[in-house]
């Protein structure tokens, strides 16, 4: 057990990482929740995690919280249980997120959950014990923009909050999934969409409504990309010296959205 030791504590996370146990974590915030996971990654900001959830005994989501705010680091005396159920389900080890979490930067972490997620679960627990649950419309170097979704699977108000306040960060659970499912696509695009008629004047890119074909290439330019190197697709593609591949894969809905996400130099499209 660690308590109020920085290195220790981070050494602690990286063993946990290293050698895929099964941990619990406190942090150093009145009345915040306890987390149960396997690490996934240490950053200088962010520590990422596999969660567990007992009551589906098994991997439920990603979870993200500040490293600092990490006081206590302990294994679990049901790791054999919790390793022996994963296994039975072919969930061993804990599998890391479909693309890669930038833990360096809140910025950063929540561009690089946008491309594979269309929700994020945030909590800013030293000012609000609520938790929100939304998706992404736009980043700032200050704030982050979400268009809220309620427990009842309806879209809600646009709100906004400051990064620094953030303490965890969360997707992929079955909650958020399920309630994207039942709420479908908000009415209104966000910043970050982009209807199948705009991405079908991309040149070299078959695309016809009501299907993405898989593994279609080309090429597209954006006006400029932002130091985050997220490509926001309201930015015009006409005119500009960046050249970036275009994939898309998997099949849409009648009148789909797809989602486009720059990341390293790549755009992934999405239906």
């Amino acid at each position: 057990m660690s308590h109020d030791d920085p290195e220790r504590v981070r050494q602690l996370l990286l063993t946990a990482r290293d050698e895929n146990q099964l941990v619990q974590v406190r942090r150093g915030i009145a009345r915040s929740d306890r987390l149960d996971g396997y690490v996934l990654g240490v950053g200088d900001e962010w520590t990422s995690f596999a969660s567990f959830d007992w009551n589906l005994m098994g991997v439920n989501g990603f979870v993200a919280v500040r490293t600092s705010d990490v006081d206590e680091v302990q294994s679990r005396d049901t790791v054999r249980l919790a390793r022996r159920a994963l296994e039975l389900h072919g969930e061993w080890p804990p599998a890391q997120p479909p693309a890669p979490l930038r833990l360096d930067n809140t910025r950063s972490l929540i561009e690089s959950i946008v491309g594979q997620s269309p929700l994020v679960h945030i909590r800013h627990e030293r000012n609000d014990p609520d938790a929100y649950i939304g998706a992404v419309l736009r980043t700032t170097s200050r704030s982050v923009e979400l268009r809220l979704i309620w427990k009842e699977a309806t879209w809600a108000e646009v709100d906004r909050w400051l990064l620094e306040d953030i303490t965890w960060i969360e997707f992929g659970g079955r909650y958020e999934a399920a309630l994207y499912e039942l709420a479908g696509a908000p009415a209104s695009a966000s910043r970050l969409t982009r209807s199948i008629p705009d991405v079908r004047s991309i040149p070299d890119v078959p695309t016809t409504r009501g299907a993405c074909h898989t593994r279609s290439t080309g090429t597209w330019q954006v006006s400029s990309v932002g130091r985050s190197r997220t490509a926001r697709v309201q930015l015009s593609i006409a005119g500009a010296r960046s050249e970036i591949q275009l994939r898309t894969s998997g099949k849409c809905r009648t009148s789909p959205v797809i989602s486009l996400m720059c990341s390293r130099g790549t755009v992934s499209a999405s239906g």
